[in-house]
């Protein structure tokens, strides 16, 4: 499920938005917040859910256990199950597919058992890895630090690092910011800023279908041409392509953005005009 698919629009966000307005008590607009984030990211793959919980139950306990650990070496041990758990699925999804060949051959060449090469082939990366990985990761690494406490609360936890609006494409949020928000949200019904997140949610879906997608479109018709292209068709498939890639970012901050301010929720700015940067260091700020 995409932010700008039908299904998405005009059903499971208007219901989504209407049942967290309308839900009494923490618990239930707590909870209710977890489940809906979790059926969004089930509709790409349900075994998708089984990553997201590895992650969460993992930093969950690995940041309460340093909390009640004084001991420095082991609050580092802790700290590093939490990065190797973390960036482990994270590189296993990501590049198990590319590694596998040339493991299972050097594995064979060793005289050792391998696993066939073409084992991981068709293998799905799970969507949004590698956002929830690290947002994950750093909740505990803030803990490590004594940035933030950690906390007991298990379904609000869980809530921050499935948080649909950003789920799926960032913005990475750290706890110390977007953990209050979640749980002021919980506690009393917040106001959502209608006008605001509706026009962010718009242009996002603007930029997306009517840019974004145009422009994949003229892309594929000319690399679909074929042969060697001559040097228009080059500089149009390099720019067609970047203008592609630049405003798919864009629009998904934009509705990710839009969509947490009908909840009465504000996200970080991200994707913030990265071209107009006057620095490599303004640039990965932006």
């Amino acid at each position: 499920m995409l932010f700008h698919s039908p299904g998405f629009l005009l059903l499971f966000l208007p219901v989504c938005i209407l049942f967290l307005h309308l839900a009494r008590g923490v618990r239930l607009r707590g909870l209710s917040l977890t489940i809906f984030s979790y059926i969004f990211y089930s509709g790409a793959e349900p075994f998708f859910l089984l990553v997201l919980l590895a992650s969460t139950l993992t930093d969950y306990c690995v940041a309460l256990a340093i909390a009640a650990t004084p001991q420095r070496r082991r609050r580092r041990q802790l700290a590093f199950v939490s990065v190797a758990v973390n960036l482990g699925l994270l590189g296993f999804f990501k590049y198990g597919p590319w590694l596998l060949p040339g493991l299972s051959r050097l594995l064979s060449q060793a005289g050792l058992p391998a696993p066939a090469p073409d084992a991981l082939d068709g293998f799905l990366l799970p969507a949004g890895i590698s956002f929830y990985t690290f947002q994950s990761l750093a909740y505990t690494l803030d803990v490590y630090r004594g940035i933030i406490e950690p906390t007991r609360d298990l379904t609000g936890f869980a809530g921050y690092v499935a948080y649909l609006p950003q789920l799926i494409a960032g913005p990475i949020e750290r706890f110390e910011r977007l953990g209050p928000q979640l749980k002021e949200f919980r506690e009393r019904r917040l106001t959502a800023h209608w006008s605001a997140g509706v026009d962010r949610l718009a242009l996002g879906l603007a930029q997306k279908l009517l840019i974004a997608d145009t422009c994949g479109d003229i892309v594929d018709r000319l690399v679909a041409a074929g042969g060697v292209p001559d040097f228009w068709t080059a500089w149009g498939i390099a720019l067609g392509f970047g203008m592609q890639i630049y405003f798919d970012f864009a629009a998904y901050t934009h509705m990710a953005i839009g969509i947490s301010l009908l909840l009465g929720i504000r996200l970080s700015e991200n994707f913030l005009a990265p071209y107009q940067a006057t620095s490599i260091q303004e640039f990965w700020r932006r």
